[in-house]
């Protein structure tokens, strides 16, 4: 049985997924650490569940806009093959909705 070539299909658009998740990452470390050293004392604000506006709900909003992301791209890439794209792109609304949902 042949296999396909790693950088084909929908395999080779995961990198940027990590990429965009690595960034964030960084840039909150740099924010946090560097330019606003007293974050410690404001904290417990933003890992407590208790609250609404924490660093879980957040980070659960940026994963759900980038699976929707995916999936609008895995449904053009449907598109083109002459499948069924309006699948993905219904469940792509729907997660950029549950996004919206979860942040605001």
């Amino acid at each position: 049985m042949s296999r396909p070539p790693p950088d084909s299909g929908i395999f080779r658009h995961w990198y940027w997924v990590w990429m965009i998740s690595a960034f964030f990452v960084a840039a909150i470390g740099y924010f946090f650490f560097f330019k606003y050293p007293g974050w410690y004392h404001y904290a417990f604000r933003g890992i407590s569940l208790a609250h609404e506006m924490n660093y879980a709900v957040w980070w659960s909003g940026i994963c759900l806009f980038l699976s929707g992301i995916v999936f609008a791209n895995v449904g053009s890439m449907e598109q083109r093959r002459g499948g069924r794209a309006w699948i993905w792109y219904i469940m792509a609304l729907a997660m950029v909705a549950l996004c919206f949902d979860e942040v605001g």
